[in-house]
């Protein structure tokens, strides 16, 4: 399959999740309000992290050499010690936190009212057997098998969630913890005996020495991980600490309607990094930069229209997925955290450069100073101006940075994407020709309501698509993108 066949194919999956993350979310705040839907979001968060770091670094060399890994023996041997630690770390870890969970239960229930600790194993081990049988499908180029996983699984969710809303009548952490895990356990298993008959099952774990080498080469990972977690996560705990957790109830949903475009990068980052590995090893620079290159011109075609548009139709759009107070406190949000995707979509990609090239170093220092610089600006903004609209601000100034830290760190890589200033001149001009037609259709009409939204959405996306690809020069430019991706 070519790699525009495989990004087309991620870039739907990824649409249906979140599709599928709207959907839930306004359901689950009409119901049981926004304090429940961010204590919900701050628990998530957390199993999130705890199942970031429990491989420790192992599991590096198998996501490296596994998509120029053609012999199933080999695949085995690669994919399975790797599992099989993981497992049991995460086990170990999610019991941990249930113990603390339970010890400290007191001062949990303050903001955790009524949630179950012991979910927090269960739910990590379920999670951990849906992610690593679903890698093994992308990084060996069965990138429908992973898609289908990645779909599946939420939708089984929602399914399983809003039956026992049906059946019980409410909506709790609990009830969509146990949901999550029903549903990971149910495609994990799938995915787990479709590998199985592939590649058999083995009980290896790392031996004392590959352990130690993996931990070398990966432990900076789980590191870069925890600060990309910091970056991304952190503000909502500073904002539950600082002011409350329905203020994070509050930020969320704003936060995701305005980080909407980072499914892009994520798109690539599973499509791209196994791709350009194939290349390297068969010493294609060329074609391995031209990658990265395309990646960061497709997604700068989305992002910018998409933060433009964002600033006009942002208010409106959130009211009609949330509620007139939450799009009234913080519709903001949504065109800073825009701008601020930019930027950390075009991080994404060289942060894959960087992994490709295993500089696992690199990546972590310039994580770790902007994450330090993330949590610095989100206490002394929120402590100063108690409002979470300035929590997009850290974001989009950290990711500002983090950008600027990686050009200086890879600008010299063979690799290494360069963006075409005229491109980029011709992106913006015509999403402000876009920006200015839907503000003139609202100024002489002086009529909104949610088909109104709709409509400017397409209009918006008309005018852009005119406006850019009627220059010569733009369609040659991404012909020759997509002649290249083929």
């Amino acid at each position: 399959m070519s790699a525009s066949r495989k990004s087309i194919q991620t870039l739907i999956g990824q649409i249906f999740i979140f599709v599928q993350s709207i959907a839930l979310t306004p359901i689950f705040i009409k119901t049981s309000g926004p304090t429940v839907y961010g204590a919900y979001i701050l628990l998530l968060s957390y199993m999130g992290l705890i199942f970031g770091i429990s491989s420790l670094g192992v599991g590096v060399t198998a996501k490296r050499f596994l998509p120029s890994t053609n012999d199933l023996i080999e695949r085995s041997k690669l994919f399975y010690p790797q599992f099989n630690f993981q497992m049991l770390a995460v086990a170990l870890l999610g019991l941990g936190s249930a113990l603390f969970f339970q010890i400290n239960i007191e001062a949990m229930q303050l903001q955790f009212a009524g949630f179950c600790g012991w979910l927090i194993p269960v739910y990590l081990v379920a999670y951990t057997l849906y992610g690593q049988t679903s890698d093994y499908f992308r990084y060996t180029h069965r990138v429908g098998f992973f898609n289908a996983a990645i779909v599946a699984q939420p939708y089984i969710f929602v399914v399983i969630a809003l039956g026992i809303y049906w059946q019980i009548g409410v909506i709790s952490p609990n009830t969509l913890i146990v949901s999550l895990t029903i549903a990971c356990l149910f495609v994990g298993l799938g995915m787990f005996f479709k590998m199985k008959s592939e590649i058999g099952f083995r009980v290896d774990i790392p031996k004392t020495r590959n352990l130690k080498n993996e931990m070398v080469i990966g432990f900076p990972l789980v590191m870069v991980f925890l600060v990309d977690f910091t970056l991304s996560v952190g503000d909502r705990y500073v904002i539950a600490a600082m002011m409350s957790v329905k203020d994070v109830g509050y930020y969320v949903p704003a936060y995701m309607l305005g980080s909407f475009i980072m499914i892009v990068p994520k798109v690539f980052g599973v499509v791209i990094p196994p791709l350009i590995s194939k290349h390297m090893d068969s010493g294609d620079l060329i074609q391995a930069k031209t990658l990265s290159e395309s990646a960061a011109s497709l997604f700068l075609l989305i992002a910018i229209p998409y933060t433009f548009g964002a600033i006009v139709l942002g208010r409106t759009l959130l009211e009609i997925y949330t509620s007139s107070d939450i799009s009234e406190a913080t519709w903001q949000v949504i065109p800073i955290v825009a701008l601020a995707s930019i930027f950390y979509g075009l991080v994404v990609i060289k942060n894959n450069i960087l992994l490709v090239r295993l500089r696992t170093g690199t990546l972590f220092k310039v994580n770790l100073v902007c994450s330090i610089l993330n949590i610095f600006l989100n206490v002394i903004l929120l402590w100063i101006l108690n409002n979470v609209v300035y929590a997009a601000v850290a974001t989009l100034i950290t990711y500002v940075l983090s950008y600027y830290l990686l050009c200086r760190k890879i600008n010299l890589d063979q690799i290494d994407f360069v963006i075409s200033k005229n491109l980029l001149f011709n992106i913006i001009l015509s999403s402000t020709i876009m920006l200015i037609t839907i503000y003139c259709f609202l100024f002489f009409t002086k009529f909104e309501n949610k088909f109104t939204n709709l409509f400017l959405i397409i209009l918006g996306g008309i005018t852009f698509f005119i406006v850019f690809f009627g220059q010569k020069s733009n369609q040659n430019y991404f012909k020759k993108i997509i002649q290249e991706l083929k």
